[in-house]
């Protein structure tokens, strides 16, 4: 303790020998440099620390106390909030659903923004989920019968390193308009929902259960009274979820489900396991036969399966592999009794290497010849054939957002996907598509004020790099820097000069308004263990000092194009979990003198008072 204290006595500001001359600028940079990580274990593990997990019910309380401040306004800001944007960047939607009577009607929910409507086939949207706790959808569901009937199944079923949770399953049956809970809310992830084709109160919702902690929650669960009561009706194990269900459209008796082990917490993240197999029922959940008899049997990561609308038997799964990539697609025609594997040709990598975040197959509905997979792009299969194509372009052109979680293949032969970055539509089988919903839900970690341009605002988003606009261009943000954004510093003085930031600590300066990006990390030892929302400032009594974090102090004196020296040594409790959870998380420099103070992760937590504690 009398280290950081000695520290923050003497402002942490040491003098350094440094160059006092302009540095060559250094390589360009685009933005595209990062790769898939943890997007929200900043926000939770951190907070979690030295517990493995939030406490849920402290977890509940929060959230409960969150919306009743919103509601009264007691934060200080008694006005009216407008929305500034952006419309166009979008957030992940994990899951769609199209009206089967009118198209013009989609639902789309979201990780953690709840669910919205369209009537106008995307032209303009609603929420219809805001009043509900929890705003994060796994699935949604329309009874074919009657589509003024959802269903919503909440949380999030792609887990991602610290999930969304929800609690349960909502049922409305005016379109959206008011919803009533049936059920399932200590089951906290609900990945799928399916409905009796006949009985309307006969439905299976398939759970992962609250994935922090190893329990008998997760599994298959079904109602035959409308959700007044629910039975667990399969058990993987207390690691493995069911991740995926389908119902036979020949047979509602027949079922077929898949599992994932998946565990999530500060001291562990379990992906693959045992319980990656496929189960089949013959009597309506009653009991249940593991299937294999082609199928893998060893250990492997998520498991996904689709269902021919057309021909009796045909059933596909797709399996994980432990190494996080494509293991293999199989295809039975005789309702599970035996599989065969499909050629992968062209699938190599599309997965990205996290193909615990995918496993999604579909069926055309009008055509069995055609089988869809989502994974970084979508792909489109001829099992008959034995070749793969996508059906997107690449992700990096931003045309059509990569990272791709639902497929909706409607009668009429239209396409809609989900994305990490919003929804799109296709009418011709995907060879255009067309971004349809303006829905501001963009996952921003910060935002920043330009004190150039005041009427701006800028942000850093999960997945959507850094950004900036306003309410007069809302479907019109442009993407400023890729990867995952974080924090946007502005020069006081110089108009042109700002830094962004992508994920683990990837720090860039522009010195021409963000019309090119270099490289700011200079001086900075790559092997440092640093926090995925790594912190930097500038210095408020002199724009050419900036400081940031890693498990040390770095501070730069040379202006616009930085070149880092440590300025302490270890802040942190040392190496005791792994490198992510033992690092900076907060600095500030006093604003009457020029004296830097931090908040080193795992030695002096800001919880519960959110201040330094000495």
């Amino acid at each position: 303790m009398y280290k950081l204290q000695h520290l923050m006595l003497t402002g942490l500001a040491i003098a350094m020998v440094a160059s006092c001359q302009v540095q060559d600028k250094p390589s360009k940079l685009t933005g595209r440099e990062g790769v898939k990580g943890y997007p929200n274990e900043n926000f939770f593990l951190q907070r979690a620390y030295p517990d493995a997990y939030m406490d849920i019910k402290a977890y509940e309380k929060g959230m409960v106390q969150a919306r009743i401040l919103a509601a009264e306004k007691v934060t200080g800001f008694d006005a009216e909030w407008t929305v500034q944007g952006p419309g166009n960047i979008g957030a992940r939607v994990n899951t769609l659903a199209v009206n089967p009577q009118n198209e013009n009607i989609i639902f789309a929910g979201f990780s953690s923004g709840g669910l919205w409507k369209t009537v106008n086939g995307g032209q303009d949207w609603s929420s219809v989920f805001d009043a509900q706790l929890w705003p994060s959808i796994g699935d949604v569901v329309l009874d074919p019968n009657n589509p003024q009937t959802v269903y919503v199944g909440t949380g999030d079923p792609n887990i991602s390193f610290y999930p969304m949770l929800g609690d349960g399953i909502y049922k409305s049956t005016d379109g959206g308009d008011s919803w009533s809970n049936i059920g399932l809310q200590s089951q906290r992830v609900i990945s799928k929902v399916v409905l009796h084709p006949t009985d309307p109160n006969t439905i299976y919702a398939a759970s992962m259960g609250l994935p922090f902690v190893r329990d008998n929650e997760r599994g298959l669960y079904r109602t035959t009274d409308g959700g007044a009561n629910w039975q667990q009706v399969l058990f993987i194990s207390d690691q493995a979820g069911v991740c995926d269900v389908v119902m036979d459209p020949f047979n509602p008796l027949v079922l077929y489900a898949s599992g994932w082990d998946r565990v999530r917490n500060n001291q562990e993240s379990v992906v693959t396991g045992p319980g990656a197999k496929v189960f089949k029922s013959t009597d309506g959940g009653d009991t249940w036969t593991q299937l294999d008899n082609g199928l893998p049997t060893d250990n492997m990561c998520r498991t996904g399966l689709a269902i021919s609308n057309l021909t009796p038997g045909l059933v596909y799964s797709i399996f994980v592999g432990t190494d996080l990539e494509l293991a293999g697609i199989y295809k039975s025609t005789d309702a599970g009794a035996t599989w065969e594997p499909i050629e992968l040709t062209g699938l190599d990598g599309a997965l990205g290497g996290f193909g615990w975040y995918f496993a999604q197959l579909r069926v055309n509905p009008t055509n069995d010849d055609e089988l869809y997979m989502l994974g970084v792009e979508a792909w489109r299969g001829y099992p008959e054939l034995g070749f793969w194509e996508p059906i997107n372009p690449e992700w990096w052109t931003y045309a059509v957002h990569a990272d791709k979680h639902d497929l909706v293949i409607t009668n009429a032969g239209n396409f809609y996907l989900a994305t990490d970055g919003g929804a799109y539509k296709s009418v011709n089988a995907g060879t255009t598509w067309t971004d349809i919903e303006n829905i501001p839900t963009t996952q921003f970690y910060h935002v920043a004020f330009n004190p150039h341009q005041p009427d701006f605002y800028y942000g850093g988003a999960q997945d959507n790099g850094t950004t900036g606009g306003n309410a007069s261009n809302i479907n019109d943000w442009p993407r400023i820097f890729g990867g995952d954004g974080f924090q946007q510093v502005f020069h006081p003085t110089e108009p042109t000069v700002f830094y962004t930031e992508t994920q683990n600590g990837g720090l860039v300066v522009s010195d021409d308004s963000g019309g090119s990006f270099y490289d700011a990390t200079q001086g900075l030892d790559p092997d440092d263990r640093r926090n995925w929302d790594m912190p930097y400032i500038m210095s408020p009594h002199d724009p050419n000092v900036l400081y940031t974090g890693t498990y040390r102090l770095y501070k730069s004196e040379v202006g616009t194009f930085p070149n880092f020296q440590a300025v302490s040594t270890d802040l942190t409790d040392g190496l005791i979990l792994n490198p992510r959870h033992h690092n900076i998380t907060t600095i500030t420099e006093s604003p009457l003198e020029g004296r830097a103070g931090l908040c080193g992760y795992c030695r002096w937590q800001c919880s519960p008072h959110f201040g330094w504690q000495f």
